[in-house]
């Protein structure tokens, strides 16, 4: 269970039927095998009931700041073995994943089906690694769109136009370098997922770091960066209609981050312009990651 009640069931736990809530009580639910259970919380503390269980770990490892119970296993006490922990595959390669940072998602790569809609494609992506599956269109839909055309200098570049942090801004067949469409930024893609039935943590100013152990972990994250090829453009800023300052580049994409490898160095990304897969360096993917202030959104 993480900070925010999110439960994740792992290895022999069987699917829970209660949700994480904000502000809701950390320990909500617990499977129990045989006669009794038990939970291993952040702090190393042990609370057993029942009998005929009893605590065993095998290679314990801090998961750092973000889950209060960690990896819990339930064996007979005559036979602590690592072998008997009710751990399946799958359990093991996230745990090992989140310890480690070495760890790649298998997700469906889409290409996007409009012009623009690079955010929507990078977010049906991440839906559909958690089982969720809706279409760009309708992730379209719950942001809705500012059609109204940029107002641009001589130079071709942006004086006035939309907020991206409140909607999609131009038309999602338009084009960016005349000011017809440009694209949409963290709170609507957050929105959008929300209402898909998916939690999100979105946020501009990501420690790198954070969001590997989160890839690692399972869960993939819609990141900004400029258009693959065009990672060293410079960024500059317009003035929205509601008076914001927009940080912008018409080569503006958005990219689903899917796995992490640490020892390698690299992170592999689903790209949604004509749907490549890229393993890219993190030095590489960092330098691209901030130019929009390390803006991302990670789907549970």
């Amino acid at each position: 269970m993480d900070r925010w009640g999110h439960i994740s069931a792992f290895g022999a736990a069987p699917t829970l039927s209660i949700g994480g809530l904000p502000n809701a009580p950390i320990l909500q639910q617990l499977h129990t095998v045989g006669s009794g259970g038990f939970a291993l919380t952040k702090w190393g503390q042990v609370i057993t009931y029942g009998a005929g269980v009893s605590p065993y770990w095998s290679g314990y490892s801090d998961w750092g700041a973000w889950d209060i119970l960690r990896d819990v296993a339930l064996i007979n006490p005559t036979n602590p073995t690592a072998s008997s922990q009710p751990m399946s595959a799958a359990a093991t390669s996230r745990i090992t994943g989140a310890t480690t940072l070495n760890y790649t998602m298998s997700v469906l790569l889409i290409a996007q089906s409009h012009n623009l809609d690079c955010e929507s494609a990078a977010l049906r992506m991440a839906l559909l690694a958690k089982g969720v599956d809706r279409s760009e269109n309708w992730i379209l839909a719950q942001m809705g769109a500012d059609l109204r055309r940029a107002v641009m200098d001589q130079f071709g570049d942006v004086l006035r136009w939309g907020d991206p942090y409140v909607t999609f801004v131009g038309n999602v067949n338009g084009l960016e370098y005349n000011g017809t469409g440009y694209g949409v930024y963290y709170p609507p893609i957050a929105m959008a997922a929300g209402r898909a039935g998916q939690w999100t943590l979105a946020k501009e100013g990501w420690n790198p770091h954070d969001l590997y152990v989160e890839a690692a972990s399972g869960n993939p994250a819609v990141v900004w960066l400029p258009v693959y090829g065009y990672w060293q453009t410079a960024m500059r800023t317009w003035t929205a209609w509601d008076g914001r300052q927009i940080r912008y580049t018409l080569v503006e994409h958005a990219m689903t981050l899917i796995g992490v490898n640490a020892a390698a160095k690299t992170v592999t990304l689903n790209d949604p312009n004509r749907g490549f897969v890229r393993t890219v360096s993190m030095a590489d993917f960092e330098a691209a990651f901030a130019k929009f202030n390390n803006m991302a959104v990670v789907v549970y």
